[in-house]
């Protein structure tokens, strides 16, 4: 490859190198930059004495790497991989939108928001390939490979860049076979009587704070069931066994149609933002900017 000189020029497999004869090699490497055989046996050795190290052996019919010259040939390697990842990268950058799109994005946002938003731009996009992990956990954007996380708190990096796309409100709800058999709640401490469900994952998950008449009030609550997945505690409490705290978009329907009721309902929780975080890149590829571009007009601000 041109635009890598003669470093590509000990970037063919090693295997290749321990056993080949060496005019055949040459000259494989010199029809590959478009120069003479000659030319690159020259630039071989001066590579050796800019280095002052032997890198390969010159036998009667064979090129035989030394140590030193199967290290500083893997280095090499690495050179010229990233080099093409570079330029396949700006190539992208002019072309269509296309490629796979790893995003990381809790269940509950994915399953009861975005799924809509998935099928239309699958629609528009075609070359694009989503590969969408529901979790809520912390997740090494870079070292797992995500193109991008949706999440309700900031990641702390210097590295990633952080977009507020999303403030969801959040309610307390029940079952009216539950509040008939427990009773009703008149104010925020009536929660301490309560069996609630616990959200595992939240970092303050035995504690609620409300806002009532402009005054915050913090409950500290407790309950016989937690799980770090909020659909699963919603099945709970739709089978009468607790109290449940979650985004209004979660329960809408079951809202409407009165499997639940919405309690305290003088009472402001904060609201949950989302926020959408990838690594910082001096170019944004298109399949991610078409994907953020979509996601801000389709959700709510």
């Amino acid at each position: 490859m041109k635009r890598f000189g003669y470093i590509d020029t000990i970037s063919t497999k090693a295997d290749n190198l321990l056993s080949t004869d060496e005019k055949f090699l040459l000259r494989l490497h010199a029809d590959k930059l478009g120069v003479s055989k000659s030319f690159i046996s020259k630039k071989l050795t001066k590579l050796e004495q800019q280095l002052k190290a032997r890198l390969i052996v010159r036998t009667t019919r064979k090129l035989i790497l030394t140590e030193a010259g199967k290290d500083f040939y893997h280095y090499c390697t690495n050179v010229v991989q990233e080099g093409e990842k570079a330029f396949a990268m700006m190539n992208e950058l002019r072309g269509n939108p296309s490629g796979l799109l790893k995003i990381s994005i809790p269940p509950a946002l994915a399953l009861h928001m975005l799924t809509p938003l998935f099928t239309q731009f699958l629609s528009m996009y075609p070359d694009i390939t989503l590969d969408i992990e529901l979790e809520s956990r912390v997740v090494d954007l870079v070292k797992e490979g995500y193109d991008l996380a949706l999440r309700s708190t900031k990641l702390v990096s210097s590295n990633l860049i952080a977009q507020k796309i999303f403030s969801g409100k959040n309610i307390i709800c029940a079952t009216e076979r539950y509040l008939a058999k427990n009773g009703e709640l008149a104010k925020a401490s009536d929660l301490v009587n309560h069996n609630c469900g616990v959200y595992s994952d939240s970092k303050s998950k035995n504690q609620i704070t409300l806002i009532h008449n402009q005054h915050q009030e913090t409950v500290f609550v407790k309950g016989n069931f937690m799980s770090n997945h909020l659909e699963l505690i919603k099945q709970l409490v739709l089978s009468d066994t607790c109290i449940g705290f979650f985004p209004e978009f979660m329960v809408s329907n079951e809202l409407k149609n009165k499997q639940l009721i919405r309690c305290l309902e003088n009472y402001l929780l904060p609201t949950s933002p989302v926020f959408a975080i990838y690594p910082e890149r001096e170019f944004m590829l298109p399949k991610l900017r078409v994907f953020l571009e979509m996601l801000k007009i389709y959700l709510p601000r």
